[in-house]
């Protein structure tokens, strides 16, 4: 069954990059039109980690990853709004809401009423997910959480209906107070809550980052996401997840490469024969094709792990990652190398895969 729906789910994907989805269009005007997000929602690709009790395809992390792939060969900007709604978004509230949570908002996602958005990253904290700045802190009859401080880079920030962010809570550990991160769902109609900015970027130009403020944002109570003082768990599990998504992109996106390139170099005559003759770029696109192998099957063990149910594959998960990531820049600089003047140039789409392989990085 899954099979066969993930088979629709390509052909359906296909069919658009021929009749909808322009990649050119979309670097040059930043952003995605409205009519293709639309359609993204009719053809099930905004519910596709959310259960079917919720109305979404609930995919297997390997279907998934099989899929997004195939999204990130056609767009990358497309995949990176996918991405953060279906696998970092939404999937928060999969694996840490309750079950009014999930009544409230996953349907909602899954049919693309709104987008969903996830909120770590800070000015003056990336990575370090337990030094967080931003605060919560309880009103006064307790029905409701406080929120101050700043978020930054949040994709689908400035259109999301739902957000998963985090805040420093105080909590007794040992005897001390002590403050740990906290996860909490919070929506643009809430008192206190700001769009400060976007910002304009060097590749997958489609995608909106966004700057966001929180001024004595109040957050119902039961708006907490999992456990107080757990927040920590909550940004791991959900981003362990998120980079089994980006090695899959990266490797799609290494494939369509490979394809390109390889054709380039058929076709292109140089010395009296097609310079894939020539052993310089037959070692290119050796190499190419060897790690995309590797990352198959890297990912085919990484989703399988955590297909299991195995607790902890955050190491696996780093690896692919990070293999995956440097792959797809190396791939792109060849196929600019191959391509020699139009690589550089528009309106060949070489330097727009250069530029949007950077972020992975």
């Amino acid at each position: 069954d899954e099979a066969r729906t993930l088979t629709r789910l390509i052909r359906d994907l296909h069919e658009m990059s021929v009749t909808l989805i322009d990649s050119e269009a979309i670097d040059e005007n930043e952003a995605v039109p409205e009519e293709v997000i639309r359609a993204f929602a009719a053809a099930g690709f905004l519910g596709l980690t959310i259960p079917r009790k919720y109305g979404g395809l609930e995919l297997s992390a390997t279907a998934y990853a099989r899929f997004f792939a195939e999204l990130s060969a056609t767009d990358a900007s497309l995949a990176v709004l996918v991405g953060v709604h279906c696998g970092l978004g939404s999937k928060a509230i999969v694996l840490f809401g309750n079950d009014a949570q999930k009544e409230r908002y996953l349907p909602a996602l899954a049919r693309g009423d709104y987008l969903a958005a996830y909120a770590l990253t800070e000015p003056e904290t990336g990575s370090d997910a337990q030094n967080i700045v931003t605060r919560a802190r309880r009103s006064a009859d307790g029905s409701e959480w406080i929120l101050n401080g700043r978020k930054l880079w949040i994709g689908n920030g400035h259109r999301a209906g739902v957000i998963a962010t985090f805040a420093q809570t105080e909590t007794t550990r040992r005897g001390e107070t002590v403050l740990r991160p906290s996860a909490f769902l919070i929506r643009p109609d809430m008192p206190g809550f700001s769009v400060t900015g976007t910002v304009r970027k060097l590749g997958i130009r489609g995608s909106t980052q966004a700057a966001l403020s929180y001024e004595d944002l109040r957050v119902p109570a039961d708006h907490l996401l999992g456990t107080e003082g757990k927040g920590f768990s909550v940004a791991v599990h959900v981003l362990n997840g998120g980079r089994l998504t980006l090695a899959a992109g990266c490797t799609g996106g290494t494939r369509k490469i490979l394809t390109g390139m390889t054709s380039f170099a058929e076709s292109r005559i140089q010395f009296g024969k097609p310079i894939a003759d020539f052993e310089i770029t037959q070692r290119k696109l050796a190499r190419t094709a060897s790690d995309i192998y590797a990352a198959d099957s890297m990912l085919g063990a990484l989703a399988g792990l955590m297909g299991a149910g195995v607790a902890d594959y955050s190491l696996e998960a780093a690896c692919a990652k990070t293999f995956t990531s440097d792959m797809i820049w190396r791939a792109a600089d060849e196929m600019m190398q191959v391509a020699g003047g139009r690589g550089f140039v528009k309106p060949y789409p070489y330097e727009r895969m250069l530029r949007d392989a950077r972020i992975n990085r």
